[in-house]
């Protein structure tokens, strides 16, 4: 830096070259030049154990060779068919012993132990290319955090979540946001981006500890949440909101650390964009505390002056229900609460059997109005005409989110939909007011035909067809299978390209010493003995997975009085 002069912004260019990622070997041959570890980076991850800093073990950098020896030419393919997210950092940053923020990923909650006392934000720079878009493309300065609850751990998963915040400070030209040349998710309203985050689905994935990874499928939660998008068309009414997404290969200072989902972030910009401008907005979520519901934990943005309010409000009418007239309090809940948006919410996450929820893995939102001043100690009485006096702002209307755990049976838990009304006060979470609500006339009639629309009329989204067996709902599945995957003829051949097998390559072997398995596509040489071996036997089980399910969950909902007699 001249003296005298302010320093020049911060501003990266990254070159990447597919034989310094997959080495020069041709396929067929076993590379022994692949990514691996650089001198300089550290080689182990650290955590806590008694309250000292302790190595959890090895840090993964290295790409497997059997991978790339027998896939060579469709791993080439697959870095040019997705588009690439560079992040350049100081190696200590991302790594280091003491500060790096990915080798401390089990740390980065306690903001305490930050020894930059900066809430384990870290500075980059990060470049967004897109190989068959080339002019689509964004470079930007951006704080980088950690993110996730159990994926974060090292005891659960070596890949971890993350995400980028821009602000002004940090900015190149001034600007709060990343902004696109084009359109980064087709159907995004805007091309200006707060936040962005980058989403390893942990429990669908090769890289979960505790179970085989042989039942990983990485689309599940964009599955649920197209699903419930889908939901709100029902009746000629709006989709449901759901945040945008798409698949990207992640590099860190050059090295290819997976393939990720670059996602919106649910919070108030997200709410602005699709919603009403600048209003502000609620944002609610969980953020580790099981006790959501009483202690207030995960306000992403705004207040729980309005949560609680309708949690009162479906006390009252809960309580009224030996009353003769009861529509004063059933108005008042319908006034806060988006009724259609949340009981089909209900119904993903309990056809689905999703497993983290509803006690967690959830985005509320709603818009707060102007001037309100909502008491829930003493809500206003409901007046039919005069409804915005009772509630200046918006319903509340809920998102899925991280549904990653859903569409399998656990005999160590119960059932969703028992789940969400059995659950103790602290574990309701999102289904504190259905706990409240299951018994109320009005509220059971709508549940009923919100169940019937979805999976008992014809056309409907969850019905199956009467002469093909078509689920209209499970169309999206292949869909959300190619975007991730590719598409592939009846020999195996790719006829598109996605990034599985670069995530297999990546990823795949990361319980090799314990399974003595590297997963992947369908190759032989790969393919456990058990059954659902590897991810072209798991995704056909999801896609048939309505077969095994109806049933119970339609009983279920009978036993409730939530769904009609058959």
């Amino acid at each position: 830096m001249e003296p005298d002069c302010f320093p020049s912004p911060i501003t990266s260019r990254s070159y990447l070259f597919h034989d310094d990622i997959l080495g020069t070997s041709p396929q067929g041959t076993l590379p022994t030049d692949a990514q691996v570890r650089p001198t300089n980076y550290p080689a182990d991850a650290i955590g806590l154990a008694n309250g000292d800093r302790v190595s959890l073990g090895p840090l993964d950098y290295d790409l497997d060779p059997e991978v790339i020896r027998d896939h060579r030419d469709t791993l080439v393919q697959e870095l040019l068919a997705l588009p690439a997210i560079s992040v350049i950092s100081p190696v200590g940053d991302l790594f280091g012993i003491d500060q790096g923020i990915y080798s401390n990923s089990s740390l980065t909650k306690n903001d305490k132990l930050d020894p930059f006392d900066n809430q384990w934000r870290r500075l980059i720079s990060l470049e967004y290319f897109d190989p068959v878009n080339p002019f689509n493309n964004a470079s930007e300065n951006a704080e980088l955090l950690i993110t996730g609850d159990t994926s974060r751990s090292f005891g659960a998963t070596d890949k971890h979540s993350m995400r980028f915040r821009f602000r002004s400070g940090l900015s190149r030209t001034g600007r709060s946001t990343l902004r696109f040349a084009g359109d980064i998710f087709p159907s995004a309203s805007t091309k200006d981006f707060n936040q962005l985050n980058l989403r390893h689905p942990t429990q669908d994935s090769f890289t979960l500890k505790w179970n085989p990874p042989n039942t990983a499928c990485y689309i599940r939660s964009s599955f649920a949440q197209e699903l419930h998008a889908r939901m709100g068309t029902a009746n000629g009414g709006q989709r449901h909101l759901k945040p945008n997404h798409r698949w990207v290969h992640l590099f860190l200072n050059g090295l290819h650390w997976g393939v990720y989902d670059l996602s919106e972030r649910v919070d108030e910009d997200f709410a602005q964009t699709y919603g009403f401008g600048t209003a502000d907005y609620d944002i609610l979520s969980h953020s580790g505390d099981v006790s959501f519901p009483t202690d207030h934990d995960g306000i992403v943005d705004g207040s729980y002056h309005a949560w609680d309010t309708l949690r009162t409000l479906c006390e009252a009418a809960a309580a009224a229900l030996p009353a003769a007239n009861s529509q004063t309090e059933w108005l008042s809940v319908h006034a806060f609460l988006d009724l259609e948006n949340y009981i089909d919410y209900l119904l993903v996450g309990m056809y689905l059997n999703h497993r983290d929820w509803p006690k967690k893995n959830f985005r509320i939102m709603r818009r707060r109005g102007p001037s309100e001043n909502l008491n829930p100690d003493s809500p206003p009485i409901y007046d039919p005409l005069n409804p915005n006096d009772f509630n200046p702002g918006g319903k509340f209307q809920f998102i899925v989110w991280d549904a990653e755990s859903s569409m399998q049976y656990f005999s160590d838990l119960p059932d969703r939909v028992l789940a969400t009304i059995n659950a103790p006060i602290d574990e309701r979470g999102v289904a504190e007011f259905h706990h409240l609500l299951r018994n109320h006339p009005a509220y059971q009639e709508l549940f009923r035909q919100r169940t019937a629309l979805h999976f008992t009329t014809t056309g409907g989204l969850l019905t199956p067809d009467p002469i093909t067996g078509v689920i209209p709902g499970y169309t999206s599945f292949p869909d959300e299978m190619a975007a991730f995957a590719g598409t592939f003829d009846s020999n195996d051949n790719p006829l598109t390209y996605g990034g599985l097998f670069m995530e297999s390559a990546r990823w795949g072997d990361s319980r090799k010493s314990a399974t003595g398995t590297t997963y992947t596509y369908s190759d032989p040489s790969y393919r456990p003995t058990s059954a659902l071996g590897d991810w072209k036997r798991n995704t056909p089980f999801y896609q048939g997975y309505d077969s095994s399910r109806r049933s119970t969950f339609l009983n279920l909902l009978r036993s409730q009085n939530l769904a009609d007699p058959e």
